[in-house]
């Protein structure tokens, strides 16, 4: 499940506007980048590293739940708290939202040559 919690959290940054350059700078130490706040530029190699890890993480929760029975589904274990089952949807429901952002957002930004090697640094580590 780490890759999944890794991406959720890195993820929605991307989602809150100006956000990414935050986390960009804070992540490069803090450096000012050439890149307008909230711009992502990835080349074809960084898209299908993300797109790869997100389809990895995707598989990687489905596994996860794959076989529970229909009690373990939906079993709560106190009131108020979520079953299994909420948990899912509430993840699938995230995904799905982010991925949105992601397909429209970055994924169809302009690549640029800058930082290309910082970056790829910097996503090694946030996806281990």
């Amino acid at each position: 499940m780490k890759p999944i919690c890794g991406i959720l959290l890195t993820l929605t940054a991307v989602a809150a506007p100006g956000a990414v350059e935050l986390e960009r700078q804070a992540l490069v130490g803090g450096q000012e980048t050439s890149a307008a706040p909230g711009a992502v530029e990835l080349d074809q190699a960084d898209r299908k590293v993300l797109l790869d890890h997100l389809n990895r993480s995707s598989a990687e929760f489905l596994e996860s739940v794959d076989g529970l029975t229909k009690e373990q589904w939906n079993y709560k274990p106190a009131a108020g708290v979520w079953s299994i089952a909420e948990c899912a949807g509430h993840i699938v429901l995230s995904e799905d939202f982010l991925r949105g952002i992601i397909e429209k957002k970055i994924l169809s930004a302009a690549a640029s040559t800058k930082r290309v090697a910082e970056r790829k640094v910097l996503d090694e580590k946030v996806i281990k």
